[in-house]
């Protein structure tokens, strides 16, 4: 449901890529916490090694369906190409990594907002609660980094699952989705704060706790 690739292309992405200077993204505050599931695991975040991309490109392409349309894909190649890269974790286990080609909230018309570019999820541990789960996590991400929205671009077969999340199918001026077959999506600030809050219900250890 959520392996789907996101490509998205704008103007304010290439000039963000163009600055020489850019300030650092905000810590990732994610990594003090933890969360249970249910026959998933105590599920953490953080920023994944060459080792650990590595082994998912030597393990998931076999897993993956083949009437998807990401089974060409190698993370090796996405994480050097894309500003932000992180991973939830069952341990040492990887279960879903994510990349966004701003690295941060860039600006457009609408205000600021974080695009999420690629999403996979261990094909062994897709749909239901978790898939929601993952959803949560990266919309808190995107609210450290400031941003009143996200955007990304959904093939037709996911449509349904991002309108249950609460994302409004709708272009944002100044982001333009990639290719035709693409379904632009875009969540709200009052979107993103919700999914956030329905982390509490599985948060197991906090830093601020």
């Amino acid at each position: 449901m959520v392996t789907d690739r996101y490509r998205n292309s704008s103007r304010a992405h290439k000039l963000a890529r163009g600055r020489m200077a850019k300030p650092p993204p905000p810590r990732v505050q994610l990594l003090d916490q933890r969360w249970g599931m249910p026959g998933i695991g105590c599920l953490s975040v953080r920023t994944p090694t060459a080792t650990e991309v590595a082994r998912v490109d030597s393990v998931w392409p076999g897993l993956r369906p083949q009437e998807h349309e990401n089974t060409h894909w190698r993370w090796q190649a996405i994480t050097e190409s894309y500003a932000e890269n992180l991973a939830i974790f069952d341990g040492e286990r990887p279960l879903a990594l994510w990349s966004s080609c701003s690295g941060g909230a860039f600006a457009l018309h609408d205000g600021k907002f974080y695009v999420l570019d690629y999403l996979e999820l261990n094909p062994l541990s897709r749909g239901g609660t978790f898939s929601a789960l993952v959803f949560a996590v990266i919309a808190s991400r995107a609210l450290e980094h400031g941003a009143a929205g996200m955007l990304l671009a959904s093939l037709p077969a996911s449509k349904r699952f991002y309108q249950t999340l609460g994302g409004e199918q709708r272009p944002t001026k100044g982001w333009k989705v990639r290719e035709k077959a693409l379904i632009p999506f875009a969540f709200t600030l009052a979107t993103l704060n919700r999914l956030r809050d329905q982390l509490d219900e599985y948060t197991v250890q906090s830093k601020e706790a």
